[in-house]
């Protein structure tokens, strides 16, 4: 009997299952209903006042467009250093802070719109994306909207610049890459002769490195491609740029970090003073 009740399985608690109350179906009913009718508020507000508001903008910054198009590209460089001049004073005695090189289009759109930096920055991407795209003042509105709108456009206008940015990077490691070899032809990193092979004009040597910084040699390519070649030189400007990168982040932080050492520092003077 004893024997018969250790071989028992023990029994499996069961998973309450849980069932609303009527109350708690009135409850969720409720706000549910409240949330619709809020959709429903939302969908007529977009329809109509967000809708409006957004058809305002477009249209001002269609104005803007046609007056920097037809008035300031076309007028004299006296009448446009004179224009200059004077939106900029007149946006001084707005109290909005300017800088002499600051692009025509921003001081146009932050006199309009007399708005922040950032904001301003925000439209003038748009803009400029309209006229890298050749649209004129009268296609601007439906063309936002076609782009998906306004946040769109200078996050597609935001990846644009940093790709060309990569891009020019990625350029200027390939020449320093370049530079670098063809210096290195007359004062060469390392002078090796291999048993067995004769050197050609292009060499890829295939190196492993040991425990003690040494560099084995493994095999010599003699017969080596323009592909292959200019595939390695493409390799080697990563490498050139991923150094950058590193050296302009630590120098980033570095002066980052120097008004929080300067200002530990002062304040230490006055603590011993």
């Amino acid at each position: 009997m004893l024997i018969a009740q250790l071989k028992e399985k023990p029994m499996s608690k069961q998973t309450k299952t849980f069932t609303p109350s009527a109350l708690n179906t009135a409850f969720a009913t409720s706000i549910v209903q409240s949330l619709d009718a809020l959709s429903i508020a939302r969908d007529n507000w977009e329809q109509t006042a967000f809708k409006k508001a957004n058809e305002g903008l477009y249209d001002l910054l269609a104005q803007c467009l046609d007056v920097f198009n037809s008035n300031f590209i076309e007028a004299k460089k006296d009448d446009q250093r004179t224009l200059r001049s004077e939106l900029i004073s007149r946006l001084a005695e707005l109290k909005v802070k300017t800088q002499k090189n600051s692009p025509t289009l921003n001081l146009f759109v932050r006199f309009v719109f007399n708005s922040d930096r950032k904001r301003a920055h925000g439209y003038s991407y748009v803009l400029n994306a309209a006229i890298s795209h050749n649209v004129t003042a009268a296609q601007l509105p439906q063309w936002i909207v076609s782009e998906g709108g306004i946040e769109e456009i200078k996050r597609k206008m935001v990846q644009s610049a940093e790709a060309k940015d990569r891009l020019e990077k990625r350029k200027q490691a390939k020449e320093t890459a370049e530079q670098l070899i063809t210096e290195a032809q007359v004062n060469p990193l390392a002078t090796v002769s291999v048993d067995g092979f004769s050197p050609a004009k292009l060499n890829i040597m295939l190196a492993v490195g040991d425990v003690s910084g040494n560099f084995n040699v493994t095999y010599v390519l003699t017969e080596v491609s323009d592909g292959l070649y200019n595939a390695l030189l493409k390799q080697a400007a990563k490498q050139i740029v991923a150094k950058q990168d590193e050296d302009d982040a630590v120098t980033a932080e570095a002066a980052k970090l120097k008004p929080q050492q300067h200002a530990s520092n002062d304040q230490q003077m006055k603590k011993a003073a």
